[in-house]
């Protein structure tokens, strides 16, 4: 058997280390205001008057070179001669010297001067980057790690057998001749680095200084993509934002798109030029500003401000300008990230007078590259990058990028590391971390961005045949529906559309949601709010016409910065609205800064969410008071939760972590508006730690403490009803009580539980027909069943306050319904006030259920059937049959007797006081309502009696005495057979006095 070649090199070699110098630049700033006539002016070109908006982005790799005259005359002329010097690129013209003048190459080029026209010098000259860059940069590569020409030799023949693995990618299919093609062109490029590998002559690694590269990214100005940008940031950037310095930094700035000359403005935004550009500072400083290890501030990011138009306003003005710049940001957090404030005149471009600002600002970014942004990185992770990109193509499989690095010499768990170091450069994207994609390395950024942003339209798209409807949906509703974004992502073979919203969906510029706006409702729809358009918040807006029966205070989430950062708002909406229990309200319009929910179920609340720049209003109201519906208190503290919830998923989505530098902690607050004082000026209260309903507040305005106003006093819980320290699990006991309260809905909640052919088996086993929803609840807690499930399936069943109760296992009744107090030991003279917990005790007392022990065996035993043990089942039935002897003595004809003498007005008043939270009695009435009297009084004393399996006779007589039913209990007949005495019957009886609380 042959032994297989090894194409790679050394590990020695392969560990050495050189510098690296990659930095980004990104423009940031209003549509229209010159980020592409910039561009064009840092590379000296021309300036056009009439240069195209950029849409989503433009992405430009380029490098300063020292170029002497003569050579910038002799690239002039350079054409291309032959196919083997064509350039790797498909879409742009690279110029190579040819083979006939590498003799004078070698001879005019020694190593350090050559190795000079590669770093910074008095002459700078801006290029993009073409092949000749990218073969000096691999050929001194190549003169530093291999002393020999084979070594070289073998690199190459590696790099074409990795080639190969092209042909096998699932993600980047081609025929194989144009593999072919591609492989020779790939050899050829090689061919020539190495050829020129040996002009230059043996390097000491040590010698290579750092070769910079830059990646300019030119970013729309429209505010729709400006949305978009927070997810591709790096910490390692130079940030320009660019400002119209010929207009005040007061002005209202425009979305303002060039198209062949012709302006377009989109839209007037509700937001000042100073707050975009303020906004973006502080999103900057959130996101990206880091500590080194001895909790300095790195030197990176930096920002540059620079106004345009300075050809419209003389040199007086301009000083006025940029001082007006510097004052309004001085005293801010983020002021020592600004490095300079400028202004420019692009119409003096690629002319002999072109602004010498120009030139600072290439030396700023010069510096700024080669000496704050070295890098030392392997020899074989630079090796891998150069692999990667002369593959050519767009998308590649982790396990390819594997392959290649092993040829490289790069461990195989040091691959994720290696993509993770050149995705914070800016050079690929890789997200091991989100689903669709975590199997593949994006090694062109700029492709990308530009896939995504194809769904985050300008108007125009929406005039395209069969799709019109659904680009309206997009831009007035902000639904994406998936028939849609299938069309727009079908030429994508590199990755799947539902991957690509997957991302989406990850980064919270979009979250999967139901509504009714779609005719196909099988098709996803998503909701991205970033796409909508702004509502003026000058404007004051009723939410809805009719008026609220409870309303809470506002709150408004602060930050520390003093502003709502760039993309957080859009983002905090999209977390929320992935929430089951809210529904987006169309009805009152849809805006990027200000959106209504329904929330809660019955949707019965309406939270409005408004984005002041400065802060986050959240103002919540409910609308129908209906029984059986949490209470609102509880509600706006779920609310409370989940805004919490929803602004950490938007930290992390914004952050950036895969550096080892310590982040800045930007804080988040809620403030709770102050209803007490005037509404002249905004204020806010300050709760304690562990403020409840009940605990005074200070207000901050005249620092005096006062009791919550009820608009407050939702926020917070009451006394002792808070959800902490509760088991992770349901006890016995308190199975029981759910048992008792799930009423008629129980099929409802074994569904909910995806129970509902257990429950109908229980139902039909004698020996579980009493309370099958008691040995349901049994089982699902030995299957693994949490709290935390058995509240959303509750929920699920209509049994709000149920569920409340169970959040903090609190089964009190609640405030306003029958409670008992002095409570002594039970005996058969007791009143009862058919509180279920209290029912609990009775049966305790009795010997009816809590006797009943269930052990882990027992558990063990019922896993594999499903049922109780027999022993357990023996003994329970044993023990039920008992108590039904001892207290079953009330007939069907009892009650029917005692129906005779209720109207409609006392059913009403019986239900009012005997129903607990669950709402039975009240949905026993509700289902009859039609009925005459005695037929709906027979049936809710049916239903109390089932809910209350332990009360007497003599029991219910003295119950509908002191509801003043004189003649009903009158009329309840004497029992055919004594009662059994109960066990504590024996004992003496003891002064039981109940006091019932209406």
């Amino acid at each position: 058997m042959k032994p297989k070649k090894d194409y790679s090199y050394d590990k020695e070699v392969a560990e050495k280390e050189v510098n690296v110098a990659y930095s980004r630049i990104m423009l940031l700033g209003s549509a229209g205001v010159g980020k592409t006539c910039f561009t064009r002016s840092l590379m000296k070109e021309k300036y056009q008057s009439d240069t195209d908006s950029t849409i989503i982005s433009d992405v430009k790799s380029v490098r300063p070179i020292d170029t002497p005259p003569a050579e910038q005359q002799d690239d002039a002329i350079t054409t291309i001669k032959s196919p083997s010097d064509k350039p790797l690129s498909r879409t742009k013209e690279f110029i190579t010297p040819d083979d006939k003048e590498e003799p004078r190459y070698k001879s005019s080029h020694n190593r350090s001067v050559r190795f000079k026209s590669h770093m910074l010098s008095e002459n700078k000259k801006w290029k993009q980057v073409d092949e000749n860059d990218e073969i000096d940069e691999l050929a001194y590569l190549i003169t530093a790690v291999y002393d020999k020409d084979s070594g070289s030799e073998d690199l190459r023949t590696a790099v074409a057998a990795l080639l190969l693995y092209k042909i096998e990618s699932p993600f980047c299919p081609s025929d194989f001749s144009n593999q072919k093609i591609h492989r020779e062109e790939v050899d050829s490029f090689l061919e020539k680095a190495i050829k020129r590998a040996q002009m230059i002559g043996p390097v000491p690694i040590q010698d290579i200084k750092p070769q910079p590269f830059m990646h300019i990214w030119d970013c729309g100005g429209q505010a729709v993509f400006l949305e978009i940008l927070p997810a591709f940031l790096s910490s390692r950037t130079m940030f320009f934002l660019l400002f119209n310095g010929a207009k005040s930094l007061d002005e209202k700035w425009k979305n303002i798109r060039s198209k062949k000359g012709n302006m377009v403005c989109d839209e007037v935004e509700s937001i000042s030029t100073k707050n975009l550009l303020f906004n973006w500072m502080a999103n900057i400083h959130h996101h990206l500003a880091r500590i080194d290890e001895k909790g300095a501030f790195l030197s990176y990011p930096r920002i540059y401000c620079i106004g345009t138009h300075g050809d419209l306003i003389n040199h007086d003005e301009q000083i006025a300008a940029i001082e007006k710049m510097k004052s309004t940001y001085k005293n801010k957090a983020f002021s020592y990230l600004i490095k300079k404030v400028l202004i420019v005149d692009n119409t003096t471009a690629g002319s002999d007078k072109e602004d010498p600002n120009f030139s600072v600002i290439r030396e700023e970014v010069s510096d700024f590259t080669c000496n704050k942004l070295i890098v030392k990185t392997p020899v074989s992770w630079v090796l891998f990058r150069k692999v990667i990109k002369l593959l050519g193509t767009k998308v590649i499989g982790l396990k390819e990028a594997h392959k290649i690095g092993l040829a490289c010499k790069i461990p195989h768990n040091d691959v994720p590391k290696v993509l993770l170091f050149y995705h914070d450069l800016g050079v690929l994207l890789y997200y091991p971390f989100i689903k669709g994609l975590q199997d593949r390395v994006i090694i062109s950024p700029q492709w990308f961005v530009d896939t995504l942003g194809e769904v985050f339209t300008l108007e125009g798209r929406e005039n395209q045949d069969a799709t019109e409807a659904m680009w309206n949906l997009l831009r007035e509703k902000g639904i994406l529906v998936q028939p849609l974004y299938q069309e727009v992502w079908k030429d994508c073979k590199e990755i799947e559309a539902d991957d690509l919203m997957e991302l989406l969906v990850h980064f919270c510029l979009a979250a999967e949601v139901e509504t009714d706006q779609f005719f196909a409702r099988n098709a996803k729809q998503y909701f991205l709010p970033a796409v909508l358009k702004s509502y003026d918040t000058s404007y004051l807006q009723s939410s809805c016409d009719d008026e609220p029966v409870a309303r809470a205070t506002n709150i408004y989430i602060t930050f520390s910065t003093d502003f709502v950062p760039p993309g957080f708002f859009t983002r905090f909406i999209a977390s929320f609205a992935k929430v089951s229990s809210c529904k987006i309200c169309f009805e009152e319009g849809v805006f990027r800064n200000r959106i209504v929910f329904k929330f809660g179920t019955p949707s019965v609340n309406q939270v409005t969410f408004t984005d002041l720049c400065t802060t986050i209003r959240v103002s919540v109201e409910r609308y129908s008071d209906a029984p059986n519906i949490t209470p609102f208190s509880n509600t706006c503290q779920e609310l409370k939760s989940l805004l919490e919830k929803c602004g950490n998923e938007v930290d992390i989505a914004l952050g950036n972590h895969s550096d080892f530098s310590k982040s800045i902690e930007i804080s988040r607050k809620l403030n709770y508006e102050c209803t007490a004082c005037d509404k002249y000026e905004l204020h806010y209260i300050s709760p304690a730690s562990g403020q409840t309903a009940n605990l005074p507040f200070c207000c901050q305005k005249r620092k005096n403490y006062r009791q919550p106003t009820p608009e407050e006093s939702y926020w917070f819980p009451k006394e002792e009803q808070t959800a902490e320290n509760v088991p992770v699990t349901i006890s016995e006991k308190e199975m029981a009580v759910i048992s008792k309260r799930v009423g008629d809905k129980a099929d409802t909640l074994a569904a909910c539980m995806e129970m509902l052919l257990k429950f109908k088996a229980l139902q039909q086993n004698p020996a579980h027909s009493n309370n099958p929803m008691l040995h349901l609840l049994y089982e699902w807690k030995s299957g693994g069943g949490y709290r935390e499930d058995l509240i959303e399936a509750l929920k699920s069943a209509d049994l709000h306050q149920l569920a409340d109760q169970v959040k903090v296992s609190d089964y009190r009744p609640a405030s306003g319904r029958l409670s008992v107090v002095n409570i002594r030991q039970p005996t058969n003279e007791h009143c009862s006030d058919f509180d279920p917990s209290q029912n609990v005790k009775d049966i305790e007392a009795k010997n009816s259920i809590s006797n009943i022990e269930i052990t882990e065996a027992g558990v063990k035993a019922t896993r594999g059937s499903g049922q109780l043990n027999n022993s357990y089942t023996d003994q329970q039935h044993q023990e039920q049959q008992k108590f039904s002897e001892a207290f079953w003595d009330i007939e069907d004809d009892d009650l029917l007797r005692s129906s005779n003498f209720f109207d409609v007005k006392d059913i009403k008043k019986l239900v009012e006081i005997c129903d607990d939270d669950s709402g039975y009695l009240q949905s026993v009435m509700d289902k009859y309502q039609h009925s005459d009297a005695q037929t709906i009084a027979i049936q809710v004393l049916r239903a109390l009696v089932r809910k209350n399996p332990s009360i007497t006779k003599k029991d219910l007589k003295k119950k509908l005495h002191l509801m003043k039913f004189e003649e009903a209990a009158n009329n309840l007949s004497e029992p055919f057979e004594a009662t059994k005495p109960a066990p504590q019957a024996s004992q003496p009886a003891q002064s039981n006095t109940k006091c019932f609380v209406l």
